[in-house]
C-alpha cells in the first residue's frame, strides 16, 4: 500500500470513529493488552473525545480469545494506562528522531566514499537495523558452513508386518574407519540380546485454547514470523 492509500485508509477510519462516537455513550477499547494495544487504544479514544467529549472510555483487559476471558474483561473494564501509552509515544519519537539523524550521517558520509550511492538515502532505523545485522551474520554463517561425511548404523526389526527401529546411541560418527569396523562387527555376529525393555503410558490430552501470547511463541517458533504479523493475519 503506498503513503498515499494508507493516509486515505487511516482519514477514514478516524471519520468512521468520529461519526459512531456522536451516537455514543461508551466507549470500550478491545487491542491488545501491551503496550502498543496500550497506545492505539489512546489514540481511538483521543480521536473520539474529539467528537464526543462526555463519552465514557473503559477498557477491556483479558489475555486470551476465550469466552471466560472475553466475560470477565467486558464486566470488569478498567481505565486506559496512559503511562503505557506515553512510553510508546516516546519511543517512536526517539526512533524517528535517532533514525532522521543517523540516516543523514550514514548517507552523506557513504555518498562520499561510494559514488554508486550518489544520488541514494542509506536509512537506519533503530529496531530494524540491529535485527539486520542478525539476519546477515546468520546469512554469513550460512555461506561458511563447511559440510562433513558422515556415517551411522541403523538396525531394523520387522516381524509380522511390525517394523522396531533401533537407534544407535551415538547417532553419527564422522570416522568412516570406525563405522565400517563396527558395521563388519554387527555383519559377523547379527545376533543380539534384549537386556532391557521399559515401558510408559501416553495419554493425549486435548488441546488448550490458544492464546494470544502462545500463538505469537508457537507462530515464531515454527513459521519464522514477527509477532505483529502473527497478529495481523490472524485478526
Amino acid at each position: 500500500m503506498d503513503p498515499t492509500t494508507q493516509d486515505a485508509a487511516q482519514q477514514g477510519i478516524a471519520r468512521n470513529l468520529e461519526a459512531e462516537a456522536k451516537k455514543a455513550t461508551h466507549l470500550m477499547i478491545w487491542t491488545d493488552c501491551d503496550r502498543e494495544g496500550e497506545h492505539i487504544g489512546s489514540e481511538v479514544a483521543a480521536i473520539c473525545l474529539r467528537a464526543n467529549r462526555r463519552i465514557v472510555v473503559q477498557r477491556a483487559r483479558f489475555s486470551a480469545i476465550i469466552p471466560n476471558q472475553i466475560n470477565n474483561a467486558a464486566r470488569n473494564p478498567v481505565a486506559l494506562d496512559m503511562l503505557q501509552a506515553a512510553a510508546v509515544e516516546a519511543r517512536i519519537e526517539l526512533d524517528l528522531r535517532v533514525g532522521a539523524a543517523l540516516t543523514r550521517t550514514q548517507t552523506l558520509g557513504l555518498q562520499a566514499r561510494i559514488p554508486m550511492l550518489d544520488d541514494k538515502l542509506v536509512s537506519y532505523g533503530p529496531c530494524q537495523f540491529p535485527t539486520l545485522g542478525f539476519v546477515v551474520d546468520q546469512y554469513q554463517r550460512v555461506l561458511a558452513f563447511v559440510p562433513e561425511d558422515f556415517w551411522s548404523i541403523g538396525v531394523n526389526l520387522e516381524r509380522d508386518g511390525i517394523v522396531a527401529k533401533f537407534n544407535w546411541h551415538r547417532n553419527r560418527s564422522f570416522d568412516y574407519q570406525f563405522a565400517s569396523v563396527l558395521y563388519d562387527i554387527c555383519q559377523e555376529d547379527p545376533t543380539a540380546s534384549v537386556t532391557q525393555v521399559r515401558t510408559k503410558p501416553t495419554k493425549k490430552w486435548k488441546p488448550y485454547p490458544l492464546t494470544t501470547v502462545e500463538l505469537q511463541k508457537t507462530g515464531s517458533r515454527l513459521l519464522g514470523l514477527a509477532p505483529k504479523v502473527i497478529l495481523d493475519v490472524s485478526l
